[in-house]
């Protein structure tokens, strides 16, 4: 997701800090289009309602989710 798809959402998006950095966006550019700069993973993925990658999420970021979320990427992991 670019930084100008937060604008309009309807959402409060949250954005892992330095997440858009091999794809050219800094985290101002995602705080200026009204996203929220989180640094931790273990916080963001604590708050958020639905995560949404653009990538495979790692193992570890697997260990984070909870059976609300929306994760299509780690769908053979069931999650309590």
């Amino acid at each position: 997701m670019i930084p100008a798809a937060v604008t309009g959402l309807g959402y409060e998006v949250s954005v892992q800090t330095g997440a858009g950095v091999a794809s050219g966006y800094l985290d101002l550019d995602c705080w200026q289009a009204g996203a929220i700069n989180v640094s931790d993973a273990a916080i963001l993925y604590g708050e958020a309602k639905r995560i949404v990658k653009l990538v495979a999420s790692m193992p570890a970021e697997c260990g984070l989710l909870r059976a609300n979320h929306s994760w299509p990427q780690c769908a053979r992991r069931r999650v309590a």
